[in-house]
Parts: C-alpha cells; sequence; structure tokens
C-alpha cells in the first residue's frame, strides 16, 4: 500500500530506573511499539500476513526487511506479528509445531488444507535443536538461540551472528490463533537492557499503546 509517515508522538512507557531509562528509547510505527537502546532507528511493515517493527543502530528501507538477502547480522531487536486468520497461518503452523504442542490440531488442520490446494508445506517435527526454551505458561515460551546457530532467533530478519539471540513467543488462541514474537539480539554493553526490554513487551503487548491507553 506504500509508505506512511512515522508517528509524530504517542505514549512513553514508564522504566522504573532512571540509568536504565537514560538508555532506552520507545521505538513505533504507529501500531506495534517496543523499547530498545536509545539512538537507534526502526522500521514497521504490514501486510495481509501480519507486520513487523525492526529497530537496529543503523537505518534500514522496507527493501532491507522484505528480502532475505538483505537480512541483519547486527544487533536489533524486532517485533513480528503472524496471523492464524490469514496467509500468515502457515509461520504460525510452523511456531505451534515447535513451541506449543497443545495447538497441534491447528497447525494440522493447516497442513492438509495446503495439500488440498496443492500447496508445498511440511511441519516441523518440534523445537529446533540448538534453542534453549524456557515455558512461562501455556501461551508464553522464552527462548534463547546460541551464537551462529539457526532457532527461533534467526527467523524472519535476523541472520545467525556471533551474538546470542533471544526473546519471547507468545500465542493468542482466542484471536485466530495469532502468534507474537519479540526478538533481541544486543552487544554485551547492553545485555542489562534485556529485561527491561522483556518487561514492557509483556506489559504492552507489542503495541504502540499500554493496555489501559488503547481501552479510552
Amino acid at each position: 500500500m506504500g509508505d506512511r509517515p512515522a508517528p509524530r508522538s504517542g505514549p512513553v512507557p514508564n522504566v522504573a530506573d532512571p540509568a536504565l531509562a537514560a538508555r532506552l528509547a520507545f521505538y513505533s510505527d504507529g501500531d506495534a511499539g517496543v523499547l530498545a537502546p536509545r539512538g537507534w532507528h526502526c522500521v514497521g511493515i504490514s501486510g495481509s500476513s501480519g507486520a513487523a517493527l525492526i529497530v537496529t543502530p543503523e537505518r534500514r528501507s522496507a527493501t532491507d526487511v522484505l528480502h532475505r538477502e538483505h537480512q541483519y547480522r547486527g544487533p536489533g531487536v524486532q517485533i513480528v506479528y503472524h496471523f492464524g486468520g490469514t496467509s500468515g497461518r502457515f509461520a504460525v503452523a510452523k511456531t505451534i509445531a515447535r513451541v506449543f504442542p497443545d495447538h497441534m490440531s491447528f497447525a494440522r488442520r493447516v497442513a492438509d488444507n495446503a495439500a488440498l490446494d496443492g500447496i508445498e508445506f511440511a511441519l516441523p517435527s518440534g523445537p529446533y535443536p540448538d534453542d534453549v526454551l524456557r515455558r512461562v505458561s501455556a501461551r508464553e515460551v522464552e527462548f534463547a538461540t546460541p551464537a551462529g546457530r539457526t532457532g527461533l532467533g534467526t527467523e524472519d530478519s535476523m541472520f545467525a551472528a556471533d551474538m546470542p539471540i533471544s526473546g519471547i513467543v507468545t500465542i493468542e488462541p482466542e484471536e485466530d490463533m495469532n502468534v507474537l514474537q519479540l526478538t533481541h539480539k544486543l552487544a554485551p554493553e547492553d545485555a542489562d537492557l534485556a529485561p527491561e526490554i522483556a518487561r514492557n513487551f509483556r506489559q504492552w503487548g507489542g503495541r504502540a499503546q499500554a493496555p489501559n491507553e488503547r481501552s479510552r
């Protein structure tokens, strides 16, 4: 649908520790929002399958994000939505097969329908072998992809690199099985920012406004 202007202003989440607050900024495309190191740059994309917000030290264009050969190897923070009710269902089905086995009926239905439609689609047989997973709840899983390995952290716009990649993946079964994933790859000097980035993600759900503000 073409470019749209960046939002001029918006709410800013509270960071309790002043020292951390001075090193963080809230990045938003008007729909999604995430904390990341101050002074970075963000780009947001959206389509029928989902949406993404990518924050990196260098400026990136939508072309960089959309084409896999431009995947980013340096530090970054990203939020990705996959919509289970649209063409995003294929990404959702793969995530379910990797980390949400309670919803495998949805994943198998996606695979069966793809076969009926003549679409080549195969479900993975479980988690990435090198990923370290911690199940927080039936809807939330924390993950860590080791440096130089392929895993949940290297999907979408981040390549495997010499830094580990961590994040959180959640599922919304009451909303067409939408999947939301936070991924962050931070340099050692920024590693202490990760807990605050994750706390904001859990509180705001990766959106540009806090829940209580969205309901007003």
